[in-house]
């Protein structure tokens, strides 16, 4: 369907001076750099400042964007926690890739308060002798010698972490890409009708009673409405937008994990029912496919029998 409104001020985009992409899903999150519709500049980066931003540092979304193999604009994702040893509660930092985890005490040195004598030095593998050898060192270029106390290496030890997700900030993020897909598919029925309003109110929405005084229907749950209800792969997103009548259906699976699904009005669109889009994205590759519902109705009739939409 054409669009020729900005999704977010809904004026004329070609009154606008500055139109850019906006990516429908980040790329932070395993989204294709083609998977985007145009939009007013100033509108795009600010709600990337309120919406995207937060969703790509969530600290448990990007663990999950991490474990699926997510490559961002500024190499592969890794996600930073920090963590107390099952022995002793001494504090670590540890930045895991899905190549490996780096392991680091927060505070490695003890150092007497009184003396300023290096007391210890803890670290994982060769850590601490070679951060030893650095002050020594740092130490000799001044002229000066310096005694260190225990060096001490902790092999494979025990860490308890603690996850924390922000589900607001989740929840606003599958609203806006649930509402950049409509827009999508449908095009200005998507941006100027009561669907578009809706979504516009809600992704902005300060908490759940907000989000349902706009009138949007639906939300987060872990049981999709069919066909939608196969579960994607961890490293898959599933984001769909469809006109079911007298209301538009948007789903949004990320990683497989976060599930939603929204009833907004259709009586403002001019396409007719059945008309949509399916797209299934490889958030490891970046990489995306995409049927119809009539590619799906055809699917379904040469194999008698439902075996998912991909």
């Amino acid at each position: 369907m054409n669009q020729s409104l900005c999704p977010y001020t809904t004026k004329l985009l070609s009154e606008t001076t500055n139109v850019n992409d906006e990516h429908i899903l980040p790329i932070g999150l395993g989204a294709p750099q083609s998977f985007y519709v145009p939009a007013t500049e100033e509108e795009n980066l600010r709600l990337n400042t309120l919406i995207d931003a937060p969703a790509i540092n969530d600290p448990l979304l990007r663990f999950i964007a991490m474990a699926a193999g997510v490559v961002s604009r500024s190499g592969v994702v890794k996600t930073k926690l920090k963590g107390t040893l099952s022995e002793g509660g001494e504090t670590v930092a540890a930045v895991f890739s899905t190549a490996n985890v780096d392991l680091k005490f927060v505070k490695p040195i003890d150092i007497d308060s009184t003396s300023g004598q290096i007391l210890g030095i803890r670290g994982f593998g060769d850590q601490a002798a070679t951060q030893a050898e650095q002050i020594k060192k740092d130490h000799a270029k001044k002229g000066k010698l310096i005694e260190i106390g225990d060096i001490e290496s902790r092999p494979s030890p025990w860490i308890k972490f603690d996850f924390e997700g922000d589900m607001h900030v989740i929840r606003a993020e599958i609203i806006k890409t649930a509402y950049l897909m409509s827009v999508r598919v449908f095009g200005d029925d998507a941006i100027r009708g009561r669907s578009g309003d809706i979504f516009r109110a809600a992704m902005v929405a300060c908490n759940a009673d907000k989000i349902r005084e706009t009138g949007i229907l639906g939300g987060l749950s872990n049981d999709l409405p069919p066909p939608f209800n196969n579960v994607v792969e961890r490293n898959e997103h599933l984001i769909a937008s469809v006109n079911i009548g007298p209301q538009i259906l948007t789903v949004v699976q990320l990683f497989g994990t976060f599930s939603a699904f929204f009833l907004t009005p259709s009586t403002d669109f001019s396409c007719e029912p059945g008309t949509g889009e399916i797209v299934k994205i490889n958030a490891a590759t970046a990489t995306m496919e995409k049927k119809t519902l009539v590619d799906l109705a055809n699917q379904l009739a040469a194999e008698g029998r439902f075996h998912g939409i991909f």
